[in-house]
């Protein structure tokens, strides 16, 4: 019994250390094969030189390990990282790798083809003394572009001999997305880069390309895209709204948001569309906000300097008739909105909610302002709480009264129109409304001096041309 258990034991020690040997080679195998060859590698690449391989390695193994030994060694010196930066995968040519044997054959691997296709052919296996060279890479002047209705569009290293059937390989195909995709349109420049040549050909057809060639796959128009609408504010449901291309109404948007709340103020509610510089900026800044904060206030839309032009466009203060135009065009570039107004939105009487929004408006809806806001010559200028039915009066008083260089000149400003009134009990005072008091405008001695000369300038012109005349 003692001798059979003693036979096991043996038995188990001898496979368990022929099993460990077996792993030991086979990991020594991964680093250093056990039958190795030489394999030269040269031309454009991140290290060259001679190097150990397997017989049992392609091309793609062998240079894919080389690059990942050159990238650890870069990695692990002092000076890596700026190496690091032209040690990066794609930075050589995977196509046109020239394998020169000993025996003199020469025969080009393709490495981005069997990427795609699996071909063993385009990734041949090593030999002894192989010398491997990479070609440069530049595919700015050594390229051809793809675009259009592909699932890829790339600009990719050309070889001699590629064709139509090559560049929508690399392009991973015709995208399903588009419909009717027959035909390709291929733009063909002459070598001072002015004169263009257009050729059409099927996408079937195996047409021969030339170094850089300008490939566009063409179809009918896909229509099927995000388009959308940003709704901010008093509704229920704020955010992103999708919509069709051109059919999609105003209504239709309010009605998918959830509709207005009870706060919402619909008269100073706006439909932005990006048509200046300065609108699109604004635009953009509030889907920022929307997108990275989860919401947007609406206090933070206007600018100071917007807040100003707003204020003074109407108003019926002395300015030159260039300023004017000055501020009235800035308005018009950052302020522009859709014209739609949003009260009668619901009423389905009314040609306002069929207003059509288009992919990348935003919608802004404001809550209801319960203040009246009042400044110029007060005593203490700003918010005061609206109270229906009062006139001015009663916000001046509310506001500690008039400073002394106020004038009796009040103006009235109406928070949808920034149009300017004057101050009277015809005027009803609305939430949301300005109340401006100017202030009196005092001189030195040297302007009224100034203007009586100019009067009597003009007088003593206006009697001289009557005398000459009498005479």
């Amino acid at each position: 019994m003692q001798k059979k258990l003693f036979i096991l034991i043996l038995f188990l020690a001898f496979a368990t250390y022929a099993q460990e040997n077996n792993s030991i080679i086979s990991k020594q195998t991964d680093v250093i094969p056990v039958q190795a060859i030489s394999v030269t590698i040269g031309g454009s690449f991140v290290t060259t030189g001679t190097y150990q391989a397997s017989p049992s390695e392609r091309v793609d193994q062998f240079i894919t390990r080389i690059f990942n030994q050159a990238r650890n060694v870069i990695l692990g010196s002092a000076s890596g990282g700026g190496q690091l930066a032209n040690a990066n995968a794609d930075r050589y040519a995977k196509r046109n790798i020239v394998i020169k044997r000993k025996d003199g054959e020469t025969i080009i691997a393709d490495l981005l083809k069997f990427h795609l296709t699996g071909d063993f052919k385009y990734n041949p296996w090593l030999k002894n003394e192989d010398v491997i060279i990479i070609p440069e890479m530049d595919n700015s002047a050594n390229g051809v572009s793809i675009e259009g209705a592909i699932n890829l569009p790339l600009r990719f290293q050309f070889v001699e001999g590629d064709k139509l059937t090559d560049a929508l390989l690399f392009a991973r195909g015709i995208n399903p997305a588009y419909n009717n995709v027959i035909t390709a349109e291929i733009s063909r420049l002459d070598n001072t880069g002015n004169k263009e040549e257009i050729i059409k050909v099927g996408i079937s057809d195996d047409f021969p390309l030339k170094r850089g060639d300008r490939i566009r796959v063409l179809s009918d128009e896909n229509n099927k895209r995000d388009y959308r609408v940003l709704v901010l504010g008093e509704v229920k449901a704020p955010g992103y709204i999708f919509i069709t291309k051109e059919k999609s109404t105003i209504r239709d948007v309010i009605e998918k948001s959830g509709g207005f709340l009870e706060n919402a103020s619909l008269e100073n509610s706006e439909l932005l569309r990006g048509t200046s510089q300065q609108q699109i900026l604004r635009m953009n800044f509030m889907k920022s906000q929307f997108e990275n904060n989860g919401g947007y206030s609406y206090s933070t839309i206007s600018s100071v300097n917007l807040e100003t032009l707003m204020l003074s466009r109407m108003s019926d203060i002395a300015v030159e008739d260039s300023s004017a135009f000055v501020m009235d065009n800035l308005i018009k570039n950052y302020y522009s909105t859709g014209v739609v107004d949003f009260t009668k939105i619901n009423d389905k009487s009314s040609s306002e909610g069929n207003f059509i929004v288009k992919d990348g408006d935003v919608v802004v809806i404001p809550a209801k302002e319960n203040l009246v806001y009042i400044f110029g010559q007060v005593m203490h200028p700003g918010y005061i709480t609206y109270a229906e039915g009062e006139d001015y009066h009663y916000y001046v008083k509310a506001a500690g009264g008039k400073g002394d260089a106020a004038t009796g000149d009040v103006k009235i400003i109406k928070a949808k129109t920034k149009a300017w009134y004057d101050a009277d009990d015809k005027v009803t005072i609305e939430k949301g409304d300005i109340i401006y008091l100017p202030k009196t405008i005092y001189h030195r001695w040297d302007y009224y001096l100034a203007k009586i000369g100019s009067v009597f300038s003009i007088l003593g012109t206006v009697i001289t041309i009557i005398y000459l005349a009498v005479k």
